[in-house]
C-alpha cells in the first residue's frame, strides 16, 4: 500500500513466531521452533552439514538441499517438530546435552551460529495446579 512517501507492506500472518531459537536437547537432537523455521525458511532445506569452532565454543550449521555435501544430514521435519539428529556431532565435540538448552542463532552468510556460552537452560513449562474452586 502506498501513502504518500510510503510503501507499507501488508501484515497477514498473525500467530506466527519469528523469534527464532534452536535447541540442543537432551536426547542429542538439534532442534528448530517455529521463529527458527520462519526466519531461515528452514521447511524449504533437505539437509544440514554441520560444524565446530573449538576455539570458540560455536555450532555452525549449513542448510542445503544437497544431498552429496560431505557430511549432510537429513533435517527431519513433521508439522510439530524440526530437528537434526546430532547425538554423534555432540558427542565427538563433548558439547554437554545433559540438559535441554535454549540458544539464539546468528546468521553469518549461509551459516547458522550457535554461540554455545550463550546458552540457557530451556525449563520445561510445569502445568499449574487448577484454580480452587471458590463455593
Amino acid at each position: 500500500m502506498d501513502v504518500g512517501r510510503y510503501r507499507f507492506e501488508r501484515f497477514t500472518e498473525a500467530g506466527k513466531n519469528f523469534s527464532p531459537r534452536v535447541t540442543l536437547r537432551q536426547n542429542g537432537q538439534i532442534g528448530f521452533n517455529e521463529g527458527a523455521r520462519n526466519a531461515y525458511s528452514i521447511e524449504d532445506r533437505k539437509y544440514a552439514v554441520l560444524f565446530y569452532d573449538n576455539a570458540n565454543a560455536a555450532i555452525g550449521i549449513l542448510l542445503t538441499n544437497d544431498e552429496s555435501e560431505e557430511g549432510a544430514l537429513p533435517v527431519r521435519q513433521s508439522k510439530t517438530n524440526t530437528y537434526i539428529a546430532a547425538k554423534s556431532f555432540l558427542d565427538k565435540h563433548r558439547v554437554d546435552y545433559s540438559k535441554a538448552t535454549r540458544l539464539t542463532p546468528e546468521q553469518h552468510g549461509d551459516v547458522l551460529v550457535l554461540q554455545l556460552d550463550s546458552a540457557e537452560i530451556a525449563e520445561e513449562e510445569k502445568p499449574q495446579p487448577p484454580e480452587p474452586i471458590e463455593r
